[in-house]
């Protein structure tokens, strides 16, 4: 597994809710987005804007019968991030 791929991390999170294959792709969707966008924060860019609109997105979610959505898309972000920040910080360890 490649170790900064989000799709693995997403997956994980919601192996266990009922969804479609419809709605798995679009949370997968704006799962690789927030990944991305987190890639480009982190090299620099201003990415403020699409990270309000990811955040829009998720919020959607947090009402009703896909609260668990929620509550699983941002445990997956945490995860991915701890993931990504120890490769980071690795890497830069290995340049030095």
């Amino acid at each position: 597994m490649d170790e900064l791929d989000p799709l693995p991390v997403i997956r994980h999170h919601f192996n266990s809710l009922s969804l479609s294959e419809k709605e798995k792709k679009d949370i997968e969707a704006t799962f690789k987005s927030l990944a991305i966008l987190l890639g480009r924060k982190a090299l620099g860019d201003d990415v403020e804007e699409q990270l309000k609109q990811v955040q829009a997105q998720v919020q959607l979610w947090k009402s009703g019968a896909t609260a668990m959505v929620y509550s699983a898309f941002w445990a997956a972000a945490e995860e991915y991030a701890e993931g990504v920040g120890k490769i980071l910080s690795a890497t830069v360890k290995g340049l030095i």
